[in-house]
């Protein structure tokens, strides 16, 4: 069982209303220098970014590592420790798919909205319809992780099945394979949308589980022509 690390130890930051503030001093002096424009990249202080979340963990102790391509993924060897963040899911193909499962071995998989050709390819069940949940939205889950957290973000996806932050069209956070999370609002982690609602806490304490976070942003350069 992996160590709620922020959930137990950090608790106390992760609620406060001191978080937002620092939050916003992170994506003030993130402007600039932009290495990168991809949505929810680590790197990326542009409102569609994920800069702030990624170094907040960081300064809260969480080993924060990106890897940019499949072979990257696999020299970093995540273990029972990590938890590996998959953003740009639209990104994997049916080979990198393969690879990142067999690289997974006892980490936590958080995939960042994936689609029906995601989910597919890594042999997961899930339908999915994408909705807006413009006002917040209690988790109303059993999860202790989550519990009084509210999301709000312009667009999500939601899954079939029980999970977190449901309700008749879906959730938006679901498990349906043991350390496998679908993230349907993953906007909550963008810089543009953290301060919105408990979108900060709920996206330190769901990437904050375990001492090591692998972002991995997959590149199309790894797909293969069958992909």
């Amino acid at each position: 069982m992996s160590r709620p690390s922020l959930r137990e130890h950090r608790s106390t930051l992760v609620i406060a209303g001191g978080l937002a503030a620092a939050v916003a001093v992170v994506l003030a002096l993130g402007v600039g220098a932009v290495t990168t424009t991809a949505a929810l990249d680590p790197d990326n202080p542009d409102p569609s970014g994920a800069r702030a979340v990624a170094r907040v963990l960081a300064d809260e102790g969480v080993d924060v590592e990106v890897a940019r391509s499949a072979d990257q993924l696999t020299r970093l060897r995540p273990d029972a420790s990590t938890t590996v963040l998959v953003t740009s899911t639209e990104l994997l193909g049916e080979s990198t798919a393969e690879r990142l499962l067999a690289d997974l071995g006892a980490a936590l998989l958080v995939l960042a909205e994936p689609g029906p050709g995601t989910t597919e390819a890594l042999g997961i069940d899930a339908e999915s319809v994408r909705v807006r949940v413009r006002e917040p939205r209690q988790s109303a889950c059993d999860d202790p992780t989550y519990a009084g957290l509210a999301v709000e973000v312009d667009r999500a996806q939601a899954y079939a099945g029980d999970g977190c932050w449901g309700d008749r069209r879906g959730s938006l956070l679901v498990e349906p394979t043991p350390g496998i999370v679908l993230w349907g609002a993953a906007e909550a982690m963008s810089n543009d949308q953290v301060l919105r609602a408990d979108n900060a806490a709920v996206s330190l304490r769901l990437l904050g589980q375990r001492d090591r976070l692998v972002w991995y942003v997959p590149s199309y350069t790894d797909l293969v022509a069958d992909d």
